[in-house]
């Protein structure tokens, strides 16, 4: 799950003289053990920040004021930097969320991290909302760095559960995904809880029980799993054709978690390498859809 139309950091004087021996790392399909990483995401209702080196989380932080980031996020990090006696300067990189979610939201974040990232050059790692969302799900056993202490460094399952997260887009709207293992089988997409029921009915989850050997289980995560099974098409799609063929696991935490975000950055880095790094200046939103503004204007364009 990438953000598309990204510039790749492949000159390494590009992003920055001090970073060459990460990107040389992540040529290698691995972020390095010993740089610390700023993982942001502003696309819910809940800020998360989060310090990290290597894979291994120093400090994670998750506000739930409601969409106040203007006001905390900032303070977050800073707060994030004094725990571990470290100044902005001492940031390697950077992990952001891209969408999709709240407009406000995603902007605020995006021009935080950029505004940081940009006097360095340093690289920065996007990803999208579900894919942080998806990732703490499937990242639980098996090292994706070759760490050595695999109980307290972020990891990727062996046997991998389907992930089918979604966000709220209100009015019964959603943006959804489906991930199994390292494999986007939907890609991130804005949909009806209707249609995305029917989707997962009809082809998902048949794709999915045809090919998992291992016991299969569904999990369902994102603030938009409310809406989607209370609708009338997960029972009539999903429940009654399927409650007896896996085990289906509904999270009940819908916030986009730090190490979600540093999951999802270690996971495109281990599948893309530098492909999945971009400049500040390159750093660009993923919404997917229309704002709410956006579409009263069209409306009202249709009627004149």
């Amino acid at each position: 799950m990438d953000v598309v139309n990204r510039q790749m950091c492949t000159d390494i004087d590009f992003c920055g003289e001090d970073n060459q021996e990460f990107l040389k790392a992540v040529a290698e399909y691995q972020i390095p053990s010993d740089v610390l990483g700023l993982a942001v995401d502003t696309t819910g209702a809940s800020c998360s920040v989060g310090i990290f080196r290597g894979e291994k989380p120093l400090v994670e932080l998750v506000i739930d004021q409601g969409k106040t980031h203007s006001t905390v996020l900032v303070p977050a990090i800073e707060h994030s930097l004094d725990v571990i006696g470290a100044s902005p300067s001492d940031l390697n990189y950077y992990m952001v969320t891209t969408g999709p979610g709240s407009f406000t939201g995603i902007r605020i974040g995006l021009a935080t991290v950029k505004g940081m990232a940009f006097p360095s050059a340093a690289p920065v790692i996007p990803v999208t909302s579900l894919a942080a969302l998806a990732a703490p799900h499937l990242c639980l056993n098996k090292p994706l760095n070759n760490s050595r202490d695999a109980s307290t460094d972020l990891t990727l399952k062996t046997a991998d559960p389907l992930v089918v997260c979604q966000l709220d887009a209100r009015s019964e709207r959603l943006y959804a995904a489906a991930v199994w293992g390292d494999t986007v089988l939907v890609s991130p997409q804005a949909t009806t809880c209707q249609a995305w029921a029917e989707t997962l009915a009809k082809e998902v989850l048949p794709n999915y029980l045809s090919a998992s050997s291992l016991s299969p289980r569904l999990i369902v995560v994102g603030s938009g799993s409310a809406a989607l099974t209370t609708h009338a098409a997960w029972f009539d799609s999903i429940l009654s054709r399927f409650d007896e063929k896996l085990s289906i696991e509904l999270v009940s935490d819908q916030r986009i978690l730090p190490r979600g975000v540093a999951l999802a950055a270690a996971l495109t880095v281990a599948k893309k390498g530098t492909a999945s790094v971009v400049s500040p200046t390159a750093l660009s939103a993923f919404y997917i859809s229309q704002s709410q503004a956006e579409r009263l204007a069209d409306s009202h364009g249709d009627k004149s």
